[in-house]
């Protein structure tokens, strides 16, 4: 039987109160296409590349710094929210 991991494409973690996310839980994930971690109380995001992610939810966060994770995910994501005003959706 195959890791689920290995083959998940969507993720919803909405409004969950999740304070963090480890880079070993996120680097599993490798074949995710979707990541909706909206609404929940994060800070930061650990630095890890996700090569098949192109949807990314972060909006409805507590984050004081996300940059590190953009340049690995930001040639890939055709679309972000973040909630800021600085970052905008990202076209193809």
């Amino acid at each position: 039987m195959k890791n689920a991991s290995s083959s998940l494409k969507r993720l919803f973690l909405d409004k969950n109160l999740i304070t963090r996310i480890t880079e070993d839980r996120l680097s599993a994930l490798h074949t995710l296409n979707w990541l909706s971690i909206s609404n929940n109380k994060l800070t930061s995001l650990p630095d890890v590349d996700m090569p098949n992610l192109r949807y990314l939810l972060i909006d409805e966060n507590e984050l004081m710094e996300y940059f590190p994770v953009l340049p690995l995910f930001g040639r890939r994501i055709r679309y972000l929210k973040s909630g800021y005003p600085t970052m905008k959706p990202v076209s193809a």
